[in-house]
């Protein structure tokens, strides 16, 4: 699975993160924005461009996020991110 900027960061960090699916657009992309102000995030979906867009914010405005492409509809995949 493709994962974005930083996700050794997360994994080093002693912080809470929050996941948000379907982070790249929509509700989701809403979601994530807000919670990024007070958690790490990890935004996951299917399209890179958006994920990536909806991370470049996020990071730009002082947050801390990376993207995973994954499909949560896909159990496989969701093991395999």
């Amino acid at each position: 699975m493709p994962v974005g900027r930083g996700a050794e960061t997360l994994n080093r960090k002693a912080e809470r993160v929050a996941v948000v699916t379907g982070g790249g657009s929509g509700i989701g992309r809403a979601i994530a924005l807000r919670l990024a102000a007070t958690y790490r995030t990890a935004v996951v979906g299917r399209t890179p461009a958006s994920l990536e867009a909806t991370v470049a914010e996020i990071n730009a405005g002082g947050g801390d996020a990376i993207w995973v492409r994954s499909d949560i509809s896909n159990e496989r995949e969701i093991i395999e991110a």
